[in-house]
């Protein structure tokens, strides 16, 4: 009695698309293929700039487009009325108005060039630093600018929106606007450009905004007395000499070589011992780099 024979199932061989020589195993998907990569034909969505290849990933973009959130490049989740939220150039102030971001949206061709939309808010950016300057007396400050960016990972667009930030500035009078402008833009190019080079295939989609991060600067005198916290205070084991001159670098040293018993922080306390030791080549108030010449 012969065995009773089996139908041996032969494996069909791959299909390969003619123009890019990609393979595939059903002809349902290599139709797909060439409708997607090689027809031309993409589908825009007005709402968030998303483009995609397929018109059935579109149109379901689109119906759940108010509901479905939206996942940025940075990994932070947001619904689809805050990423298409398109707000005037604004302020946002915090701790009574000690830090302020100033916003800047890009509008208009030069959103699509990220080096022609910093040159072309040169000015803008200028002119609200110099005005806080005017306001507070010092500023720290720098720029981000905020960049759309997407590219093709197989069959689906990747986005991502990277932020792009300049060096920290400090600008205490208006004179010092100018060179650190400069090199805050310089930064953020720099910044741009190794961030294509170091990924793969990035495009610009736009520039979303840029934005002036600023904080009031106070910086310490050398001639200020500064009381110590209290805690410190009453732990008594700190000398803070409470002189009104700009010596006090020298009264600091004097302290420690002539400790008092009693009122330590007295200046006249250690007025007696003031010729005891040559200050003539020391400047008061003493910088930093004349610490060595003692």
């Amino acid at each position: 009695m012969e065995p009773a024979s089996k139908k041996v199932k032969m494996a069909k061989s791959p299909i390969k698309c003619g123009v890019c020589g990609k393979s595939f195993s059903h002809k349902e998907s290599l139709m797909r293929h060439k409708r997607s990569v090689h027809t031309g034909t993409k589908w825009h969505c007005t709402t968030c700039d998303v483009v995609f290849s397929r018109k059935d990933n579109y149109q379901r973009h689109k119906r759940n487009h108010d509901k479905q959130p939206v996942q940025s490049g940075a990994g932070v989740t947001m619904t689809s009325t805050e990423t298409n939220e398109n707000t005037d150039p604004c302020n946002f102030k915090a701790l009574n108005g000690t830090v302020e971001t100033h916003t800047i949206d890009a509008k208009g061709l030069n959103k699509f060039d990220p080096m022609s939309f910093l040159k072309s808010q040169y000015d803008v950016v200028k002119n609200v630093i110099k005005r806080k300057i005017k306001e507070r007396g010092g500023l720290k400050w720098y720029l981000s600018m905020k960049v759309k960016m997407s590219r093709r990972k197989e069959d689906a667009i990747e986005t991502a929106e990277p932020h792009f930030r300049g060096k920290c500035q400090t600008s205490l009078k208006l004179e010092d606007i100018e060179a650190g402008l400069k090199e805050s833009i310089k930064k953020m190019y720099t910044s741009f450009i190794e961030y294509q080079r170091q990924g793969s295939n990035w495009t610009v989609d736009k520039v979303v905004d840029l934005t002036i991060h600023m904080a009031r600067y106070r910086p310490l005198k050398g001639s200020s007395y500064i009381p110590l916290p209290i805690k410190l205070r009453s732990k008594h084991a700190i000398v803070n000499v409470k002189n009104k001159d700009s010596k006090c670098f020298m009264w600091s040293i004097l302290a420690a070589l002539y400790p008092a018993k009693r009122d330590a922080e007295r200046v006249w306390k250690y007025k007696e011992h003031t010729s005891s030791l040559n200050f003539d080549t020391i400047m008061f108030p003493v910088k930093l780099a004349d610490i060595p010449k003692f």
